[in-house]
């Protein structure tokens, strides 16, 4: 399977892009405050957090998807290298245990599936009718 990024060389371009990143970066800041309040999660460092948000949202705010399967494979992987990248190197040394990376990496799977999966319903369904 093949999928599509687009550089941005208009205003159309730029506008559906900007959409698509507000769509997803509104996603995943509400999946990780339901998660936080479900599994009283405390993320002390917001910063990160906004960092990690951003470039999640940029990166599936380029994709050009065919469907909704290339929209699941291509941000269940963005969210999968970006946690275990975030978790190689962690900002906090005592967030090393084993079962604290497992369960962030989960977590930020599943925020970037339903990040994916929400811009394609409310952006890519709408544009192919």
């Amino acid at each position: 399977m093949r999928t599509e990024v687009v550089f941005f060389d208009g205003v159309d371009a730029s506008l559906g892009g900007m959409k698509r990143g507000l769509i997803a970066f509104c996603v995943l800041v509400l999946f990780d405050v339901t998660w936080g309040l479900i599994f009283k999660y405390n993320r002390r460092n917001i910063f990160s957090a906004l960092t990690g948000w951003l470039i999640m949202c940029s990166l599936l705010a380029i994709q050009l998807p065919k469907s909704l399967m290339e929209a699941v494979l291509y941000s269940g992987l963005l969210g999968l290298v970006i946690t275990l990248y975030a978790n190689v190197h962690p900002p906090e040394e005592d967030q090393m245990k084993t079962s604290f990376v497992f369960i962030d990496v989960i977590r930020g799977l599943l925020s970037s599936l339903c990040a994916g999966v929400v811009v394609w319903f409310l952006f890519w369904m709408k544009q192919s009718r």
